[in-house]
């Protein structure tokens, strides 16, 4: 019986660290390797590393998400400016509508929004209506 006790004692002493440690470690130890699915699970935009996106126009887009979500209407976008952008999965890169599939599996866990990927060749949408989603898939004729 006493073998058992000090068993269930260290495991729940070990588990105890466990929970500790996790706490203690910074959040790049555990993330993923695709920034924007850190960053868009605390905040709505992610902005490309380069090129460096204007304060004000951050603080612009930043306003638009926030009055979307006071609106009903909660979004999440991904500015995606160059392989950097995506981490351990550039291959990615120049296909939004599959990093937004990608990443709507990496964000939506807790909750279910829509989502917008923005890359130089195109848009990549996820969780919007079929016709906003068909909308979005045609391609747009240059002025």
């Amino acid at each position: 019986m006493c073998r058992r006790s000090t068993v269930g004692g260290l495991a729940a002493t070990l588990a105890s660290l466990l929970l500790i440690f996790g706490w203690l470690l910074p959040a790049g130890a555990i993330a993923d390797g695709d920034p924007a699915s850190d960053v868009l699970l605390g905040e709505n935009v992610f902005y490309p590393y380069r090129p460096v996106v204007s304060g004000s126009l951050q603080r612009t887009l930043n306003t638009e998400a926030a009055a979307a979500a006071k609106a009903h209407f909660p979004i999440k976008v991904a500015l995606i400016a160059s392989p950097v952008d995506l981490g351990v999965i550039p291959d990615l890169f120049g296909k939004p509508q599959k990093y937004a599939d990608f990443l709507d599996q990496e964000i939506s866990f807790q909750v279910k929004q829509p989502l917008l990927v923005v890359m130089a060749s195109g848009y990549g949408v996820q969780g919007l209506s079929p016709s906003a989603t068909a909308a979005v898939a045609r391609p747009t004729s240059a002025p």
